[in-house]
C-alpha cells in the first residue's frame, strides 16, 4: 500500500478473518513508526499534536487532516469490499478502525472457538495414518498462533499423545516414563519422533502379516482344491469345469503327451490284432 507522500506497507485482510491479528499488529506497528498511530484512538488533535505547530507549511490541523486521509486510504484499500461498504459509512479514522475491528475481534472469536475444539477433540483412528493426522493438528496449531490463541509447548504435547488410538498407548508409556526418569524433556518434537517410529513399526508388522497371510490362504486355497473330487471322471484334485475327460469342462484339451500317449499305445496294439489274423489264416490253411 502507498500513498503520495507516505510509503506505508500493510497486508491484505482476509474476508474469512483468519489472518486478522496479523493485519491488525502491522497495521499498528506501520502507523506507530511513521507517528500516525493517534488516528486510531482520537477523533481530534489533542494538544500535543497542536503544541508542534506548522510543519512544513501546514498547520497542525492540516497536518492531521492529511493524516486522518493516509489512515483511511491505507485501511479502505486492504480490507475486502464487502467490509469497506460496511464501515465507509464511518466519519473519523477512528471510527472506521472501531467498526473494523468490532467486526473483525467478533467474528476472530467464534472462529477462535472452533478452532480450539477441533484441536482438542480431534482423534486418530485405528489404521489411520499418524504422520497425517500430526500434520493436521500442527496446521491448527499454528492456526490458533495466528488468531492470539497460543498453545504452549506442555499442552501441545498432551493433545498429540492424547489424540492416539489405543495401540499407541505402549508407545505414551515410554514417553512419560522417559520424562518422570528425566532422561528426556517433554517437547512436542521428542513426542512425534517416538510415535511416528512406533507408527512405522505397526505398518511394517502389519506387511509382514499381510503377506504371511496370503500365502496362508494361498496354501489353504490349494489343499482344498486337492482333496475335490470331480463329479465328470470321479479323479480329484480338479473341478468338472476343468475335467479333460469325455463330458468336462475342458473335454479333450489336456496335454499333447498323452494324446501321443495313446497314439502310440493304439499304433502298438494295431500290429498286434494284425498279427494275430495272419496266424488264424495259417491255421485254417
Amino acid at each position: 500500500m502507498q500513498t503520495k507522500d507516505t510509503k506505508i506497507t500493510i497486508p491484505k485482510l482476509f474476508s474469512d478473518s483468519s489472518n486478522w491479528v496479523i493485519y491488525r499488529n502491522r497495521l499498528t506497528y506501520s502507523l506507530n513508526a511513521h507517528g500516525l498511530s493517534a488516528h486510531l484512538t482520537e477523533d481530534e488533535p489533542f494538544d500535543e499534536h497542536l503544541a508542534k505547530g506548522d510543519v512544513r507549511g501546514l498547520t497542525p490541523e492540516a497536518c492531521w487532516r492529511k493524516g486522518q486521509g493516509i489512515v483511511m486510504t491505507l485501511i479502505g484499500t486492504s480490507v475486502p469490499d464487502d467490509v469497506l461498504n460496511r464501515i465507509s459509512a464511518e466519519g473519523t479514522a477512528r471510527e472506521v478502525w472501531d467498526a473494523l475491528r468490532q467486526d473483525y475481534e467478533d467474528h476472530t472469536l467464534m472462529t477462535t472457538v472452533d478452532l480450539v475444539q477441533w484441536f482438542r477433540t480431534k482423534q486418530c483412528e485405528e489404521k489411520d495414518n499418524v504422520c497425517t493426522h500430526f500434520q493436521e493438528l500442527s496446521d491448527l496449531h499454528n492456526q490458533l498462533a495466528v488468531i492470539g490463541k497460543t498453545v504452549d509447548d506442555d499442552n501441545f504435547t498432551a493433545t498429540l499423545l492424547a489424540s492416539l488410538p489405543p495401540s499407541y498407548n505402549h508407545a505414551c508409556t515410554l514417553i512419560n516414563s522417559s520424562v518422570r526418569l528425566g532422561s528426556v524433556a517433554l517437547m512436542p518434537a521428542i513426542a512425534r519422533e517416538i510415535v511416528l517410529k512406533e507408527y512405522e513399526r505397526q505398518v511394517a508388522r502389519d506387511l509382514k502379516k499381510g503377506t504371511q497371510d496370503e500365502a496362508f490362504s494361498a496354501n489353504a486355497q490349494k489343499k482344498k482344491k486337492r482333496d475335490v473330487e470331480c463329479h465328470n471322471c470321479h479323479k480329484c484334485g480338479h473341478f468338472k469345469v476343468e475335467c479333460w475327460a469325455k463330458g468336462g469342462g475342458q473335454e479333450g484339451q489336456g496335454p499333447k503327451r498323452k494324446a501321443h500317449a495313446k497314439e502310440g499305445t493304439a499304433a502298438v496294439a494295431e500290429p498286434q490284432l494284425e498279427a494275430w489274423a495272419v496266424l488264424k489264416e495259417v491255421n485254417d490253411g
